[in-house]
């Protein structure tokens, strides 16, 4: 069974350490941070297959829709 993590702040820092950590330990992620442009870098660099979201975690509208999305990191695990 493969691990679902969904990391908010990916993009930077402690974010993008812990995607490049749970990537390296074969889990589907839910990328989420506010600049699409650093997501989608990071995407690539971590083979492209992850979920990205270009969202504030402020704005709960939009949180809620990435956590409600039928993409492959629904019902994440972390």
């Amino acid at each position: 069974m493969t691990l679902k993590v969904f990391i908010t702040g990916a993009s930077t820092g402690i974010g993008e350490a812990l995607a490049v950590y749970y990537a390296g330990k074969g889990a589907t992620l839910g990328l989420a941070a506010r600049r699409a442009e650093f997501l989608d870098g990071l995407n690539r660099r971590l083979g492209g297959t992850h979920a990205t979201f270009a969202l504030d975690v402020r704005d709960a509208p939009a949180l809620r829709a990435a956590a409600r999305t039928s993409s492959p990191i629904s019902r994440p695990d972390r």
